[in-house]
């Protein structure tokens, strides 16, 4: 919904040549592992996974003698980043200074079981897949997207030089401009993986508004988009289904504009900020007011989900919605109206990558912010540990995930061990 809430944690700072200091939230997907200590590796332990289905966990470790929570080196301290899958290890690669990958949670990106990385320089833009470079460029862009489709990679940059942004596929530019606001990003659970970048009817498409028009970007193509004169703002534009569907500001009330027509949010509340979302049910409005949001499907015969308070990241699983919570290290996974799932206080959120979805089921990160506490996985009632000195910063589950061609993925001991988690 609205920009991530900040965590006011000091002079907190992830070891990383960066000097990345960590004051975002985020969050995760599912994963079910347990491990050993070791000095500079960890291992996974393995619980029972859900059929069918393949967990993938992003680690950041650092040296067992480091208090990453405080880094007071100042990103000095190499420190290597690893990719599992469910008990095995993908693959462990050098991160920190020197290195190509970057350690920042938001520069992990998941993708159909593979890592992309991205990291800036004042050489330019590096992205690696799997640990190894895949794309290098001399512009400095922070990513807005990125869609991997039949082995090409799609990314969305903001110039983080002189403004604007710019489309490539596989680094090459089929879209550059100098100025425009992209809607959409990492931070936006709703938008999914892809961030900015989505697939629509077999294209891969973004949008973007610059002064008073809207456009829509269609394998490059840049197509604007009327919306209602009358509109003092609008807040999401998208392509579903080969339709344009946007939401937008009125004097009184926000308005949700498809194919069909328009329809009005309730009045009663002052909407802030609103996102779309296609699901197998509908086209959907997600809308956050001071105190509540709302997720509405569009059409006579709708239906509202209510989730009462403000400040979540919202999440939908494939029928139902979910909400993130994080207030001063209370982390909360809530279902509609209000009812809180899981709560761990003491926590860090690192990433909008921290929760994941098996159909409906919800798989969590979540790094205690207690020296010397293991970060774990969440789902079902149960934890997973990764036993290692380090954070978690991106889970993604797959059901019955296809081979891809992306990176090795060496061989890991296996361990088993599932606990409970204490009452």
């Amino acid at each position: 919904m609205k920009g991530l809430p900040f965590l006011l944690a000091g002079l907190l700072v992830l070891p990383s040549c960066e000097k990345y200091t960590l004051n975002r939230v985020y969050r995760a997907e599912a994963l079910s592992s347990h491990g050993h200590r070791g000095r500079d590796t960890s291992s996974v332990l393995e619980g029972k996974p859900l059929s069918d289905t393949s967990v993938y966990v992003v680690a950041v470790v650092v040296p067992e003698s480091y208090d990453w929570r405080k880094d007071p080196s100042f990103g000095a301290v190499g420190c290597t980043v690893q990719l599992w899958k469910d008990n095995e290890l993908q693959f462990s690669s050098e991160a920190g200074p020197g290195a190509d990958i970057g350690t920042s949670p938001d520069s992990h990106h998941l993708a159909g079981g593979h890592l992309y990385t991205e990291k800036t320089s004042e050489e330019g833009t590096t992205i690696c897949c799997d640990g190894k470079v895949v794309l290098r460029y001399g512009q400095r862009e922070q990513l807005k997207g990125l869609l991997v489709k039949e082995g090409r990679i799609y990314t969305l940059g903001r110039n983080l030089d002189g403004g604007g942004f710019c489309f490539r596929r596989d680094g090459e530019p089929l879209l550059k401009r100098d100025s425009g606001e992209i809607f959409g990003d990492f931070s936006h659970p709703l938008y999914g993986r892809g961030g900015a970048l989505y697939e629509n009817e077999g294209a891969v498409c973004f949008s973007f508004r610059n002064a008073a028009s809207c456009y829509c970007v269609v394998d490059g193509n840049m197509k604007n988009v009327g919306t209602v004169s009358s509109a003092s703002r609008v807040r999401d534009l998208r392509l579903l289904g080969g339709e344009v569907y946007y939401i937008s500001d009125y004097t009184t009330s926000m308005v949700v504009t498809g194919p069909s027509g328009s329809q009005a949010l309730p009045s009663t509340a002052k909407w802030l900020n609103a996102e779309l979302l296609a699901r197998a049910d509908g086209v959907w409005a997600c809308a956050e007011s001071e105190d509540r949001t709302l997720c509405t499907t569009l059409g006579p015969h709708g239906r509202n989900v209510l989730l009462f308070g403000a400040g979540n990241l919202i999440y939908s699983g494939a029928s139902e919605f979910f909400a993130l919570g994080y207030d001063g290290g209370n982390f909360r996974i809530i279902k509609p109206p209000g009812n809180v799932i899981y709560s761990r206080d003491s926590t860090f959120l690192l990433s909008t990558s921290a929760l994941a979805f098996a159909g409906d089921e919800p798989f969590a990160l979540v790094n205690p912010k207690e020296k010397d506490a293991n970060p774990f996985v969440w789902s079902g009632g149960k934890k997973t540990e990764f036993r290692m000195n380090g954070y978690l910063t991106a889970i993604e589950v797959e059901v019955s995930l296809p081979r891809s061609r992306c990176g090795s993925r060496p061989a890991a001991p296996r361990f088993a061990r599932e606990e409970p988690l204490p009452e």
